[in-house]
């Protein structure tokens, strides 16, 4: 998990910047994904797209979204701000039968252990940046 931290900030702070903010701003949702100490993927969200993932006992897909309108709805008594919402999704690779689901800011640690998932379970570091518009800052 360090080396992906390390990639992270070494990546953040190359020329590769631009790519992670993409062309309208907005940045790109990237997941790292662990199953005890061993990295088992690293890949950007698209849409609502399952991403598949070989754990040690099985394999699984992954789906990140963003939290609906109700979702923030319902947390309106936290306050003017809180920090964006995805939902993630952990489900069997072959039937798509949801294993275990989960709420989190779109930058968090999400860490599901549960039988279905056999020992070592999944460790997911959800990465999104905050981009700001360079020329604004001269």
């Amino acid at each position: 998990m360090l080396r992906a931290l390390a990639f992270l900030l070494v990546f953040a702070s190359s020329n590769a910047v631009a790519g992670l903010c993409g062309e309208s701003g907005r940045g790109n949702q990237t997941v790292l994904a662990w199953s005890g100490d061993k990295e088992i993927g690293v890949w950007e969200v698209t849409d609502d797209a399952v991403h598949r993932l070989k754990l040690p006992e099985r394999e699984v897909g992954v789906r990140v979204t963003p939290a609906p309108k109700e979702h923030y709805e319902r947390l309106r008594h936290a306050g003017e701000w809180i920090p964006e919402i995805v939902k993630v999704e952990v489900l069997a690779s072959e039937s798509e039968e949801l294993l275990v689901q989960g709420w989190g800011g779109a930058n968090s640690l999400q860490n599901f252990e549960i039988e279905a998932l056999g020992e070592g379970g999944l460790r997911l570091l959800l990465v999104k940046p905050v981009c700001v518009r360079v020329s604004q800052h001269k």
